[in-house]
């Protein structure tokens, strides 16, 4: 065995960190990454390889996660004070990982002992660490707004790469995605002085998530970007030699590149622009000098079609700091833009303003997680701006600016606890407002939910907060005629925490039901968005209303979930209640042409109170002879069959619910004792099928248990496995019956008394 000299261990982490530095000089920061971890393969700590390999991370990559990796051993062994610098960039990383708070206290520490302790004459210097400090200040009062259901997600390597991407054009007529790049296309090509590759055009199908290489039509004589398109056309704005240009698409290419107008690209450096949707006007960034600010214009065209001189826009948008990526957005009255300025959190931050008197005013920043402590720049929205793009060089990128996805509207998933909601119940009484002058009347109570009733006191049970209109009629019953018909224009119910929806309960199939989610209210809570679902599906409409046309007889399961946000934070809330569809010829007619419960209420509305149990049955023809028999009403048990997922026998929240009204009834009819059977479809052998079916039993006796339920309750659990199916696995034509398969994957229950 040969001994190592400890000064040839020295040398070599030394000469290899010295090599790493070099390739740094050179632009090849993958080398240099090389040696650096080459150096500290040999001593893991040694401070110089990591400072090396850490700003490489940060500065050249910008992947913050990895430079915190290095950097952190900077900070853990540095002699304390020995090199500012590497205060200055912890800082950088704290601030770049989102931690102002954290970042604030270094960048102090790096001004206060080395710019102004040792009274460093760096202008440029002390305007860079006054920026990092404002950034800071500004991060943690922007991370602490009020946040909404907003989701930003990388594109990820279908798109993005260590290199950048950026400015995201969404086609919306083939579903794809223009964005450019740097990437080295050609063998031959060789890199600028910044180390990178000509900028160029790229191209992303998102139905098939395959990216095209570069547009080769346009050559490589000059950068070629693509900057934004013109709504209702297949013409996009380019950035090329400098200017602006206007081009179409013809096969996911570039073609008939035309400039612009010499009044609208008289500039210096133009890098960004849109036109409004009548193409009459033409908002863009642009320097008019050298030494000028990247500042927002716009130009007006004219009926004879001349365009105007361009200005910078009015009011406050354009800042002492660069403004870039003009965007216009609900009929052109909002405009988002990019800003360095306006108390940005970090680099750019994109901005809203609002066209107000032909003045762009309201200028604010929008929320986080749009808005990072990086770059965030090149914001812009599909057509029915519901969902867009935006680049950033944030933290978790994988390296420089990438592409993001934004979608504004939150996804339901209704997957909340069911909202418990108050009993709205109200003492009504017109005793005082009455002068019977001693004549024997009659006092008939109408009520919006159609509840008719009678006498001078009511209690009401109301199903929403809100203003409620009430109609009294006031009959002589001497003479047989109403006297008089007064309306109570307000039974106010307000500041009531309440989560759901109006609606009646009973309906008739060929019924629309109007759902109105409207009246939810949550103290300090703003609702943005309403979302509802069907039975088992989640209906993606985002308004407080639902029309629901009603074409099958049967009972179902509305749901609502509801996102808003408070001061601090946004949430969600759901709550559930049920409607009953009958045909018109299995309801028993009144006089009054409406149609009854067994507990005799017309037309009954949802007051927010379980209507699934044996309380809500219609009587039919069918219970008709039993009634008049009996005198009373045969209490069906009226629970839905539990349904699983596929190959699944987990209880989700709606199986939950279920077995809860499967307990209640339990308890109120202390007798009863239920059969509970399990089912699956035919997917797999017969064996499996049984065993699958003995889960989903088992599933649903153990919440049982767990809720109350003795053994002696359950008298018996049958094993159907795919024996008993409840509609047909397969279509007449043998295909896969995939909505039949869903009903059959359940677990059933009858009672016996």
């Amino acid at each position: 065995m040969v001994a190592i000299p400890t000064n040839s261990f020295t040398q070599n982490k030394k000469w290899n960190t010295f090599r790493g530095k070099n390739q740094v000089k050179k632009g090849d920061f993958d080398k240099a990454i090389y040696y650096f971890q080459k150096a500290l393969k040999k001593d893991s700590s040694y401070l110089k390889a990591n400072r090396g390999a850490g700003r490489v991370f940060l500065y050249n990559y910008q992947l913050f996660d990895s430079a915190t990796f290095y950097l952190s051993r900077v900070m853990e062994n540095q002699v304390q004070d020995s090199n500012y610098f590497d205060i200055y960039d912890w800082a950088s990383t704290m601030r770049y990982n989102e931690k102002p708070n954290e970042a604030l206290k270094y960048f102090e520490l790096f001004k206060n002992g080395y710019v102004v302790g040792k009274k460093i004459d760096q202008p440029e210097m002390s305007r860079l660490i006054d920026e990092n400090i404002a950034y800071c200040r500004n991060a943690a009062i922007n991370m602490n707004k009020p946040k909404t259901e907003i989701s930003v997600n990388n594109m990820d390597f279908f798109i993005n790469s260590r290199e950048s991407e950026y400015t995201p054009v969404f086609m919306e007529h083939d579903s794809s995605l223009m964005f450019n790049a740097r990437y080295k296309d050609l063998k031959s090509e060789k890199q600028f002085a910044d180390y990178q590759y000509m900028e160029n055009v790229y191209y992303f199908d998102l139905k098939e998530s395959v990216a095209s290489t570069f547009d080769e039509s346009l050559g490589q004589g000059s950068h070629h970007a693509v900057v934004g398109k013109n709504f209702g056309s297949d013409s996009i704005v380019l950035f090329y030699q400098n200017k602006l240009w206007v081009g179409t698409t013809f096969q996911k290419r570039l073609s008939e590149q035309k400039p612009l107008p010499e009044i609208l690209t008289d500039f210096y450096f133009q890098p960004h622009g849109v036109f409004s949707r009548d193409q009459n006007s033409f908002y863009f960034s642009a320097m008019k000098t050298e030494q000028d600010n990247l500042d927002l214009y716009v130009a007006h065209k004219d009926e004879a079609g001349n365009w105007s001189e361009p200005k910078k826009l009015e009011g406050e948008i354009n800042t002492d700091k660069r403004e870039d990526s003009p965007f216009l957005a609900q009929g052109d009255s909002v405009l988002y833009f990019s800003s360095k300025g306006h108390n940005s959190s970090g680099g750019y931050d994109v901005f809203k303003s609002t066209l107000k008197d032909g003045v762009w005013t309201d200028i604010e920043a929008l929320p986080y997680p749009i808005n990072s402590a990086g770059d965030d720049i090149y914001y812009s929205l599909n057509e029915d701006e519901t969902f867009g793009y935006l680049s950033s060089n944030r933290t978790g990128g994988f390296g420089l600016m990438d592409i993001y996805s934004v979608r504004l509207i939150p996804v339901p998933t209704f997957d909340c606890p069911n909202f418990e909601n108050p009993e709205l119940i109200v003492e009504l009484d017109i005793t005082e407002s009455v002068d019977s002058n001693s004549v024997e009347l009659a006092y008939e109570w109408f009520f919006e939910d159609g509840e008719v009733v009678n006498g001078l006191k009511q209690t009401k049970q109301f199903n929403s907060p809100g203003n409620h209109i009430v109609r009294i009629d006031i009959t002589d019953l001497t003479a047989g005629q109403v006297e008089k018909s007064e309306v109570v224009e307000e039974v106010l119910i307000d500041s009531v925490d309440f989560i759901g929806f109006k609606s009646k309960v009973n309906y008739l199939v060929g019924d629309t039901a109007i759902l109105d989610a409207g009246v939810s209210y949550l103290e300090n809570v703003k609702f943005t968005n309403y979302f509802w679902s069907l039975d088992d599906s989640i209906i993606k409409l985002d308004n407080p209303i639902y029309e629901l046309p009603l074409t099958k007889e049967g009972k179902h399961v509305i749901g609502v979930q509801l996102f808003g946000h408070n001061n601090a934070e946004s949430d969600s809330w759901c709550h559930y209640d049920t409607i009953y569809v009958r045909n018109k010829e299995d309801i028993i007619a009144l006089d009054t042409n409406e149609f009854v419960d067994n507990n005799g209420n017309q037309n009954g509305y949802n007051n927010n109170i379980d209507t699934s149990d044996t309380n809500s049955t219609f009587v039919d023809k069918d219970s008709v002879d039993v009634i008049i028999n009996s005198g009373t009403l045969v209490d069906d048990l009226n629970i839905n069959p539990v349904y699983f997922g596929f190959d699944k026998w987990n209880l989700n929240n709606k199986s939950i619910r279920e077995l809860n009204q499967l307990v209640d009834y339990l308890a109120k009819y202390p007798s009863a004792k239920i059969i509970i059977e399990g089912h699956t479809d035919a997917m797999g052998s017969e064996e499996y099928n049984k065993i699958l079916a003995q889960k989903r039993i088992n599933s649903a006796v153990d919440y049982l248990k767990n809720k109350g339920v003795t053994n002696q309750r359950i008298i018996k659990t049958v094993n159907e496995g795919e024996g008993n199916p409840a509609k047909p696995n397969t279509l007449p034509n043998g295909e896969d019956n995939f909505e039949g398969r869903k009903l059959n994957r359940r677990v059933e229950f009858k009672a016996v008394k």
